[in-house]
């Protein structure tokens, strides 16, 4: 009997990381979405800040796996302190 339900449990959840990972991706848009600081907008596979018509921060998105993304980048002169240490 536990074989058979080992085996049935495996074909149930064997396809789980695939709809984890979707739901990952879209938790972290509307989180992203819902910043009344920052107001973000998504464009193909990044989160763009804009301000009055100007790109303040752009924020990588994770893959349809839910994995990976939050690269920074900005368009800001302090940008480069952030990102490099200059000064």
């Amino acid at each position: 009997m536990s074989k058979e339900v080992d085996k049935m449990a495996k074909s149930r959840y064997s396809d789980l990381p695939k709809p984890i990972g979707y739901l990952k991706r879209a938790a972290i848009d509307a989180y992203m979405m819902h910043n009344e600081e920052l107001r973000y907008v998504i464009e193909g596979n990044e989160c763009v800040s804009i301000n009055s018509g100007v790109v303040k921060y752009r924020i990588s998105r994770s893959g349809v796996d839910g994995t990976g993304g939050g690269d920074w980048s900005s368009e800001l002169f302090i940008s480069r302190w952030i990102l490099d240490g200059e000064r």
